[in-house]
């Protein structure tokens, strides 16, 4: 790094001083990793300027538009400021980036690598966060190209991706979170949020109240196995339509939840249950077990009842097997 310190006059009543400099190469790697690994962090050409108050406290920094690289992504910001509170005010910043395309596929080899997922979906983000007297901002994760494929025991088969979003806006206190997923082959999701609160808060507290809707609909819960303990397999169609209420910290869901040609198997395990059907009604925190029937060899297996998922979680169930083979 190489920068300079610029003492300002009093008399004319700015600040004693400011450092201004340059971070001419940053980096950060494993000693031990070949000169081809990717760096925990880097980046080059970072300018940047620090402000001290009359008692040579941190007052103001900023950053000049840059771009850095962690951990296999890159971020671009075209603005950075951040101004410590006066007269009793509260500090201020702003910040505005990009993330720059982002191959989804190798950051999940990383985290899981036996999830069995490749392809060339690429993840691309944006956020604009404005925090002073008021809490302004837009966060944007977004499916920008590609497609991921899930290979397994079976064989391969793509998820047919047509949309994947994350968002979060807050504007004047009220807060929305959107999230939307679309694949041919592993269903659709939508779900939309919203809470209002103070404009000055910084995020919503666990008690403020919420209002959402939620729907989801998996035409092939195999394309799911990622998520599933290793050896077991999942078939079978899902639907949720569901209205969310209660609190940000303990939300409430009133809904519907089906499920037709259901199958579960394990072959390590001799398990082997198909043709389900499931339909579950949520009212809160109270959950009724409407119809349950899955087949297994000659016979069948029912469950009835319902269970309670509030702060003290319980199940109330029963089971009636006619000739089930597990």
């Amino acid at each position: 790094a190489q920068g300079q310190w610029l003492p300002s006059d009093a008399r004319q009543g700015l600040l004693p001083g400011r450092w201004q400099g340059q971070a001419v190469e940053l980096e950060a790697r494993e000693r031990s990793a070949p000169a081809t690994t990717a760096a925990w962090l880097r980046a080059r050409d970072l300018r940047l300027q620090l402000q001290l108050d009359a008692n040579a406290r941190p007052a103001a920094a900023s950053a000049e538009p840059g771009r850095a690289e962690g951990l296999g992504a890159a971020v671009r910001w075209s603005q950075a400021q951040w101004r410590a509170g006066s007269a009793g005010g509260p500090a201020e910043a702003l910040l505005e980036a990009q993330l720059e395309p982002l191959a989804a596929a190798a950051w999940i080899k990383k985290l899981s690598p036996a999830a069995g997922l490749s392809g060339d979906l690429m993840l691309a983000g944006r956020a604009r966060v404005q925090i002073g007297a008021r809490v302004s901002a837009e966060v944007v994760l977004e499916r920008a190209s590609g497609d991921l494929t899930l290979t397994d025991d079976s064989g391969s088969q793509p998820f047919g991706l047509s949309d994947l979003r994350l968002a979060i806006a807050a504007q004047d206190g009220t807060w929305h979170f959107t999230q939307a997923l679309a694949g041919s082959n592993i269903g659709v999701l939508a779900g939309a949020q919203s809470l209002r609160l103070s404009p000055q808060a910084r995020w919503p507290a666990p008690t403020t109240p919420m209002q959402g809707v939620l729907e989801w609909q998996i035409a092939d819960l195999g394309a799911w196995a990622p998520f599933t303990p290793p050896g077991w397999r999942l078939s079978g169609a899902l639907r949720t339509g569901a209205a969310l209420g209660g609190t940000f910290g303990a939300p409430e869901i009133t809904g519907e939840l089906s499920g037709s040609k259901l199958a579960v198997r394990n072959l390590l395990q001799g398990v082997d249950v198909r043709d389900g059907e499931l339909a579950l009604s949520l009212r809160g925190n109270q959950a009724s077990i409407d119809r349950f029937v899955f087949k297994g060899g000659a016979g069948e297996l029912r469950v009835s009842g319902g269970a309670s998922l509030g702060a003290e979680p319980g199940a109330r169930l029963k089971l009636d097997a006619e000739r089930f083979q597990w």
